[in-house]
């Protein structure tokens, strides 16, 4: 019995956390990859935006775990074409804990205002307006080497 209790124990408190600190290790090298390298292949146009919205995003049922979501809808024009996206970001989103720190993106760019937008040429569809690595994204990092540092330990 103690042999299986020690291999239980094993898989949660360092196989499990283990793969979890890679996956994040991995989802951050992507963004880091985007935006120092694919980003630079990716052509830039000026676009308009739309309309924006902050809705508030209830993660359980009992009401105490919830925050504020941004949404960001722009436009812009490639070969006359009109093409619309709400992909604001690569990076990871956190959900923002008061609607005022949600609303600062608002606060600094009004609808009908030009912003220039990031597109995928060989995919002209994919678009985003936000050009560099977030503090969300830098602080999933630590927290995924945390993850993995402490499954380390505990092999």
């Amino acid at each position: 019995m103690m042999e299986v209790t020690n291999y239980i124990d094993k898989i949660g408190f360092c196989y499990i956390p283990i793969m979890v600190g890679l996956y994040g290790i991995i989802k951050v090298v992507y963004i880091f990859h985007f935006y120092f390298i694919e980003i630079k292949k990716w052509h830039k146009i000026e676009g308009i935006i739309v309309d924006y919205s902050i809705t508030l995003f209830d993660m359980d049922t009992d009401g105490d775990t919830y925050g504020w979501k941004r949404k960001v809808m722009f436009e812009y024009k490639i070969n006359n074409n009109s093409v619309k996206s709400s992909n604001f970001t690569k990076n990871i989103e956190f959900l923002i804990s008061s609607k005022e720190n949600a609303s600062n993106f608002y606060k600094e760019h009004k609808i009908g205002e030009p912003i220039l937008v990031f597109f995928n040429p060989k995919e002209p569809k994919e678009a985003i307006i936000e050009k560099k690595i977030s503090f969300s994204t830098l602080l999933f990092l630590f927290f995924a080497l945390g993850i993995l540092t402490f499954g380390i330990l505990n092999l």
